[in-house]
């Protein structure tokens, strides 16, 4: 219910829904179809609210949108891992520096979820 204790229309005429108007619902014509002069038509409402359509999209959406970070995630740390030995068999990373590095690598692979869990 709004402030004032009315409800709202589940069901307005195409003439109130495109011009915006509260509806009265009145059958077979509303006062504002009878006040303009329109033939009032009420469509079917659908079978399924919007509300729960749509947040099944963005759920769908979401979950992928989380896969594929987890995927860009685990390619970049595996990036990172292969840097790290490249640069150490270079001679560019004393091996104290290569180990604290992989540990860090390690730790955030550890962080990335296993494919199957939420």
């Amino acid at each position: 219910m709004t402030r004032h204790g009315s409800r709202r229309a589940l069901k307005a005429c195409r003439f109130c829904r495109q011009r915006k108007m509260k509806c009265d619902n009145k059958q077979p014509s509303c006062n504002a179809c009878n006040f303009h002069g329109k033939h009032c038509v009420y469509d079917e409402l659908p079978k399924r609210p919007r509300s729960v359509t749509l947040l099944r999209k963005l759920v769908l959406s979401r979950d992928h949108r989380i896969a594929v970070i987890i995927v860009v995630g685990k390619l970049c740390i595996t990036s990172l891992t292969f840097v790290i030995s490249l640069d150490y068999k270079c001679g560019l990373l004393k091996p104290a520096a290569m180990n604290g590095l992989l540990q860090k690598a390690l730790f955030m692979i550890s962080l990335i979820p296993r494919s199957g869990s939420p």
